[in-house]
């Protein structure tokens, strides 16, 4: 049986958190920056296809500790915020909508990318991140688009 300090650290709670989409938006590199400093992050998904991502890597080039990896993105879900791929548009045609950003929904992904772009895709999104001096750790499925393209997995 424990006693004193030592079943106090047996109680402790512990939680590991993950900031979501480095690169989205100047808010959110300052949220993920500020949370950070306060311990309050652990864990950092990095959104090459981004906008302000290498703005959100410089706030964060001195967090010792925090642990990156590469939000697989293959869309670009939002109305007023939109991105196309890293790869060459021309060698990931079916990525790309008519206006030449990545598909607006899963649904779109599910039946237009071919998986072997996708794969070039993902490729060129982690060799963006490493350029920029990350060390990705991990891979997390951007909204979930990885797992409906049939044949991707």
């Amino acid at each position: 049986m424990r006693y004193g300090a030592a079943a106090d650290q047996a109680r402790r709670v512990r939680l590991i958190t993950r900031g979501d989409d480095l690169g989205c938006a100047r808010s959110l590199n300052l949220a993920m920056k500020e949370c950070f400093e306060k311990g309050i992050l652990k864990n950092c998904s990095v959104l090459a296809p981004a906008p302000y991502l290498e703005e959100g890597v410089r706030m964060l080039a001195s967090a010792k500790g925090l642990c990156f990896g590469l939000h697989s993105a293959l869309t670009s879900e939002w109305d007023h915020r939109r991105w196309g791929p890293v790869a060459p548009r021309e060698k990931v045609p079916s990525l790309v909508d008519t206006q030449g950003f990545l598909h607006l929904s899963n649904e779109a992904a599910r039946t237009a990318v071919r998986p072997d772009e996708a794969l070039i895709e993902l490729q060129a999104q982690l060799d963006k991140a490493r350029g920029l001096g990350l060390d990705i750790r991990y891979a997390d499925l951007h909204m979930n688009t990885v797992a409906l393209v049939p044949g991707l997995l």
